[in-house]
């Protein structure tokens, strides 16, 4: 366990969607096979549990390339989001509002594009298989995203929470990361998805945030800023021999952390 993101960690594992996320998601229509749910990472059924954190270091914020005019880490933050696909090449994944059911298209579209996407559900075309993620949460440092069931997308392959932002160190740069909690939603999951690697189960999501973190580097230093890629952080122990901290009943000492 990595002592120095554990509570991080923690706070994501215990996050909750807020009432005004799960009014709007209990009174969404539903199709003859699912409707639009949560995932939870306490309800998934796999044995590991994956403790993730991707980042980039930058000393010298970018400049918008529309403008020209250098970022804020606000502002930066804003345009990753609303440009996500643009980080996101080369992975084989792609993030769109969820359209799935046409009338929610255009207003999903349009709450994802906004200044506050809180509630804004996204479909996420994943090799193997698709997945669906609602925002929860939502300031100008950093979102949530929460993985869901949804009509004519079925299960997300994982349970759990991710988070995407910025934050600033005592140097005064910044750490733009994704950071993420998530278990398989199922055995078979698991199971397909190491049959695919070979080896890692979450080796496919892992590049996914590694081609996140090369992408952010590459565009910082094209941009007219300075950055460097950060080492990774990936722990991915047994579920149950960390949960009672990961939920806050015991303390991080029990994991050998102070």
């Amino acid at each position: 366990i990595d002592c120095d993101q554990i509570q991080k960690w923690q706070s994501i594992a215990q996050h909750e969607p807020p009432w005004s996320v799960k009014a709007k998601i209990n009174n969404l229509p539903s199709s003859f096979l699912n409707n639009f749910d949560f995932q939870l990472i306490t309800d998934a059924n796999g044995t590991i549990v994956n403790m993730d954190y991707f980042a980039v270091n930058v000393t010298t914020l970018p400049n918008n390339p529309i403008t020209g005019q250098q970022f804020s880490a606000d502002e930066f933050l804003d345009y990753f989001r609303r440009n996500i696909n643009t980080f996101s090449e080369d992975s084989g994944s792609e993030f769109e509002p969820y359209c799935n059911i046409p009338s929610m298209c255009q207003l999903e579209t349009d709450l994802w594009n906004s200044n506050s996407p809180l509630g804004a559900i996204i479909y996420i075309d994943i090799p193997i298989d698709d997945g669906v993620v609602v925002c929860t949460e939502y300031t100008n440092s950093y979102w949530y995203f929460m993985t869901m069931n949804a009509p004519y997308a079925g299960n997300h392959p994982v349970s759990g929470t991710r988070q995407f932002g910025y934050e600033q160190g005592f140097d005064g740069s910044y750490n733009f990361f994704v950071r993420g909690v998530d278990r398989f939603n199922s055995f078979i999951h698991s199971d397909i998805a190491e049959v695919f690697t070979q080896t890692d189960p979450f080796l496919g999501a892992d590049l996914l945030w590694l081609t996140f973190k090369q992408n952010l580097n590459t565009f910082v230093n094209n941009n007219g800023g300075v950055s460097s890629e950060m080492k990774s952080v990936k722990s991915r122990p047994n579920w149950y021999k960390v949960k009672e901290v990961l939920l806050g009943n015991k303390p991080i000492s029990e994991l050998g952390c102070e």
